[in-house]
């Protein structure tokens, strides 16, 4: 279960009240989670991001395996399961034992210390984020109308902000993933100039039928309501348009520059890539 603070549970409730999982939108849980955040808020952390590597590209293209692989290497700052889902506290409270999930959509391994996506500490302080859609896939429309054009700045101070936090505890270049920063590209240029941008791609097709699944079972598993019946695969389309629309318009000096992995050879030649 996600636990959040006060913006996302105001977001869900603007929703009417949850149907499912109703105890992550406690009024309790949020008020601990805001008490975290500002004790947290009150530690030292590094004012400056230096370089920063980010993996992106549509969900389900192969951003998780590239984004391990780097990780593998060595080398870098990565923000963890933990620091990702805990943003508020992650440097008040350690894990205790470690553990192991499997993801729904794919069954891969998720650990307490593996790396991990930055967009869910952006979800969980809250921050716009298309992963609103799984607490809530009946407004996905909304969220695409919104989210897709890529004009939203607001998520910057909240993740700035947390990369600082994680570079407090973990010194060096960061290496970040997150399919959503697809659709910030423009925005992250502007805050962080001189951030190195990985794109990975892959077929369309299994792209299309990929996402499918992996929407319908995390709003199955985290929604406080059902998805309306095609309201995620309308969703899946337009992100796919928006997805073209994006590496289209690449700046002509940054498009020059980002490397561009496929899914195939990831799986295929994965020392060739990395």
């Amino acid at each position: 279960m996600l636990w959040y603070g006060s913006k996302l549970r105001d977001w869900v409730l603007t929703g009417g009240q949850p149907e499912r999982n109703r105890a992550a939108a406690s009024r309790i849980r949020a008020f601990s989670f805001d008490s975290c955040a500002r004790l947290q808020a009150g530690l030292p952390s590094r004012s400056s991001l230096s370089s920063p590597v980010l993996v992106t590209g549509l969900w389900r293209t192969g951003t998780t395996l590239l984004h391990e692989m780097l990780a593998a290497a060595g080398g870098f700052a990565t923000p963890t399961t933990w620091q990702c889902l805990r943003p508020a506290s992650f440097r008040l409270a350690k894990p205790g034992r470690e553990v192991d999930v499997l993801r729904p959509m794919d069954g891969l391994r998720v650990s307490t210390h593996s790396p991990q996506e930055d967009e869910f500490a952006l979800l969980l302080l809250g921050a716009p984020s298309l992963y609103r859609g799984f607490l809530d896939p009946r407004r996905l429309a909304e969220l695409a109308d919104a989210l897709l054009a890529g004009d939203d700045e607001t998520f910057l101070a909240p993740w700035l902000a947390f990369l600082s936090d994680v570079q407090a505890e973990q010194p060096g270049r960061l290496l970040l993933k997150s399919p959503n920063h697809l659709f910030r590209l423009d925005a992250i240029a502007r805050a962080v100039p001189d951030t190195q941008v990985i794109l990975t791609v892959r077929d369309p097709v299994e792209v299309y039928w990929s996402n499918l699944r992996m929407w319908s079972e995390m709003a199955a598993l985290h929604g406080h309501w059902p998805a309306p019946d095609g309201a995620i695969e309308r969703f899946v389309a337009r992100a796919m348009a928006a997805e073209a629309a994006v590496l289209s318009r690449l700046p002509e000096a940054q498009g020059s520059t980002v490397p561009v992995v496929s899914f195939d050879r990831l799986v295929t030649d994965p020392k060739a890539v990395t």
